[in-house]
C-alpha cells in the first residue's frame, strides 16, 4: 500500500477513500508521522488544507488512554480545537510526547475521514437551532426492550 503524503491535494479525502478501516488507520498514521516532525507554528488546518468541519469528538478515535486524557484535560477534544492548534502546542501538552501526539493526530485524521462526517453535515449550533421542532403528536415514543426485540423479528409491538 502506498504511503499518503502531506503534499497530496487533500490527505483527508485520500484517507477516506481507503476501502477498509485498517487501511484508513494505516494511511492516517502515515500522515500523522509526517505531521509530528513539523516544527512550524502553522495551524494544523493550514497544513492539511481544511476549511470547515463539524465539532465532532476526536477522543473515540484515540487508540490510547493517555491521548484521550491529554485531550480532555486540555479541552482540545473536538476537531475544531485541534485544527486551530499547532504541532508544537500539541507536543507541549502535559504527558504528551511524540507518540501520544502521533496518536492524537491519527485520531484527528480518522475522525475527519470518518463516514459519520457525511451523516452529520451540520457544524454550528446556529444551524441546529434553525432546525424544525417536532410537534408533540409527531414525536416517536421511546422503544422498550420488548418493542425493540419485536421490531428486530419483524413483528409489531403490543
Amino acid at each position: 500500500m502506498e504511503e499518503v503524503s502531506l503534499s497530496s491535494t487533500s490527505p483527508v479525502s485520500v484517507i477516506a477513500q481507503r476501502p477498509t478501516i485498517r487501511a484508513r488507520e494505516a494511511a492516517a498514521q502515515s500522515v500523522a508521522k509526517q505531521l509530528v516532525v513539523i516544527e512550524s507554528n502553522e495551524k494544523i488546518e493550514n497544513l492539511l488544507g481544511i476549511l470547515r468541519v463539524p465539532a465532532l469528538d476526536v477522543r473515540p478515535f484515540c487508540s490510547t488512554v493517555r491521548a484521550r486524557r491529554a485531550l480532555t484535560a486540555n479541552g482540545m477534544w473536538n476537531i475544531r480545537a485541534l485544527l486551530k492548534s499547532t504541532i508544537p502546542e500539541i507536543l507541549e501538552l502535559r504527558n504528551c510526547g511524540p507518540r501520544t501526539a502521533e496518536d492524537i493526530l491519527t485520531a484527528l485524521l480518522l475522525s475527519m475521514a470518518s463516514p459519520i462526517q457525511h451523516h452529520f453535515p451540520i457544524g454550528d449550533s446556529d444551524e441546529l437551532g434553525a432546525a424544525r421542532l417536532v410537534k408533540a403528536e409527531e414525536a416517536i415514543e421511546p422503544l422498550t426492550a420488548r418493542g425493540f426485540m419485536a421490531a428486530i423479528r419483524g413483528r409489531r409491538s403490543a
